[in-house]
């Protein structure tokens, strides 16, 4: 294969390439370019060469990238790095990768990721819903990973276990706010649970964090990525007062009972 016909099948390649490619000199000018269509273009195609990147972005932003681009430069490591441009009133995000074509120039590659980072915001407005939903409930609400860590609890949860209130678990398995002695019957139930093989509440006595005991009662159930077992996700129920009024009507019961015994 001919250097023209090389040339014509790389430029058939780049054609049908949904990132755009620009060639920037050590001063943020623009050399040359390849990018379909116009939608989406910072400026107008004809206007691209010759312009330079002080003149698409606020001048603390131009220089972020003026820095990166004589980084690679310098050190020909690759860089990537992400940005927003505001064009037709709408703000859409954009992915670079920078890769050194010489001492003072710089190929970067463009790529749109404006639904990727919606959908990112999306999510964490999502999350931060639940988090702002399940701190209002009057039960404790956690979720673990597969290891049985606790990735996120509650404010409750850290009421009730005696935490202080800016406490945020680290490395702390829900195993370890139950008691030794059941703390093994409470991993392999939890095993049992993501196997799928365990769906009933259990009981057990939790640890506060100055050593209190109190009973709990605990509903989990597994969640999954990829098809397999992530970790669990759960309620616990402060037994204490349920516990107490059993206690007390157990007794009341018996003073009645030995009330009736001693009258005849």
């Amino acid at each position: 294969m001919d250097g023209d016909a090389r040339r014509t099948r790389v430029d058939a390649i780049l054609k049908v390439l949904s990132d755009k490619i620009f060639i920037i000199d050590s001063k943020g000018r623009f050399l040359d370019f390849l990018a379909k269509g116009n939608d989406d273009l910072a400026l107008p195609r004809e206007k691209i060469v010759g312009s330079s990147i002080f003149d698409i972005f606020p001048p603390d932003e131009a220089e972020r990238h003026l820095k990166i681009f004589k980084e690679v430069m310098n050190d020909g490591n690759l860089r990537m790095f992400e940005y927003s441009l505001t064009m037709d009133k709408t703000e859409r995000y954009y992915e670079a990768e920078i890769t050194k074509l010489s001492d003072t120039e710089v190929i970067s590659i463009i790529r749109e990721i404006t639904l990727r980072v919606k959908a990112e915001k999306a999510l964490k407005e999502s999350e931060s819903r639940f988090r702002e939903l399940a701190d209002m409930l009057p039960e404790v609400v956690f979720e673990t990973d597969v290891s049985m860590v606790v990735t996120y609890v509650n404010r409750k949860g850290i009421e009730l276990f005696g935490y202080p209130d800016d406490y945020y678990p680290q490395n702390l398995k829900c195993i370890d706010l139950i008691t030794p002695e059941e703390r093994e019957t409470g991993a392999q139930n939890i095993i049992s649970k993501m196997k799928g093989d365990h769906n009933t509440p259990s009981e057990y006595t939790g640890v506060k964090k100055d050593g209190t005991t109190f009973p709990i009662l605990l509903h989990s159930v597994p969640y999954f990525k990829d098809g397999k077992p992530a970790g669990i996700r759960g309620i616990v129920v402060d037994l204490s007062l349920i516990k107490k009024v059993e206690r007390d009507l157990a007794n009341a019961i018996k003073l009645e009972s030995l009330g009736l015994l001693a009258g005849g």
